[in-house]
């Protein structure tokens, strides 16, 4: 991690730049770069944990994994709706296909196939050998909405930049940030309740972080209640951020698309 911050300068400027548009006035120039350090120890970690988790069988996850708030799945479930779980690129998000071996919920997950068909295929086995189920990006929201009805979850990672004409502009470490759209229009037209999750290191085990079901705004105006949730979610991934700054991935340039000169 400590060799990758000296020699990619690229990315460690992006990082640095996003974290000074996060935090502001919060942190100082030097503590910027000692967050930023340690963000790429945290990055580089990941490569190794993919690996190391390759190791394990169904019966070791509970000595690495513990979950945290699993009571907020159990009560989402309940509705018989399905579940969408809202993530991240936080910690070891990777990891978070060991989660299906650990609760009694089939779960599924949005990717892009890899163009490279052996890697493709070793990224499959690893993220479907505890149970997740994957679903392609391209198409997908069919097959989303048929696992939902069956009352299964669907777990989405939403702290990507998006183009303009995909994402809506909502408030994001108190800039606009342009986010996917789609997330928020599945949750309101089906009613389906929204848990937050995140793969998160700490005191050397992994914790897997369920939060609470994040409410739905309904106001009848369709774009209001698109603005309304879709901040909602972007609140409760600063939220994690916040708590744990140096575990997400901010070599990604969050802010990259731009509100348009004429809206």
């Amino acid at each position: 991690g400590d060799l990758w911050f000296a020699v990619d300068r690229r990315h460690r400027t992006v990082a640095m730049d996003n974290m000074k548009r996060a935090f502001k006035d919060e942190l100082a120039p030097a503590e910027i770069k000692g967050l930023a350090r340690e963000n790429f120890r945290q990055l580089a970690r990941l490569v190794f944990e993919i690996g190391w988790s390759l190791t394990l069988e169904k019966r070791d996850l509970p000595r690495h994994v513990r979950l945290e708030g699993l009571e907020h799945v159990h009560r989402a479930f309940a509705r018989k709706k399905g579940v969408l779980f809202l993530t991240a690129h936080m910690g070891s998000w990777e990891l978070l296909t060991l989660v299906p071996g650990l609760i009694p919920y089939t779960i599924h997950d949005i990717y892009r196939p890899l163009d490279f068909p052996p890697l493709e295929r070793l990224f499959v086995g690893f993220r479907t050998r505890f149970g997740l189920k994957l679903i392609a990006k391209e198409g997908a929201i069919r097959k989303m909405l048929k696992a939902l009805a069956r009352n299964e979850g669907v777990a989405i990672p939403l702290d990507q930049s998006v183009r303009a004409r995909d994402g809506v502009f909502v408030d994001f470490f108190g800039e606009p940030t342009c986010t996917s759209k789609g997330f928020g229009y599945i949750a309101m037209r089906t009613g389906v309740p929204v848990v937050p999750v995140f793969m998160i290191r700490e005191k050397g085990r992994y914790v897997v972080i369920f939060g609470k079901r994040i409410p739905l705004f309904s106001t009848g105006d369709t774009q209001k209640d698109l603005v309304l949730n879709t901040t909602a979610y972007n609140r409760a991934i600063e939220a994690i951020i916040r708590r744990y700054p140096s575990q997400w991935f901010w070599v990604h340039n969050r802010w990259k698309t731009r509100v348009p000169a004429d809206s």
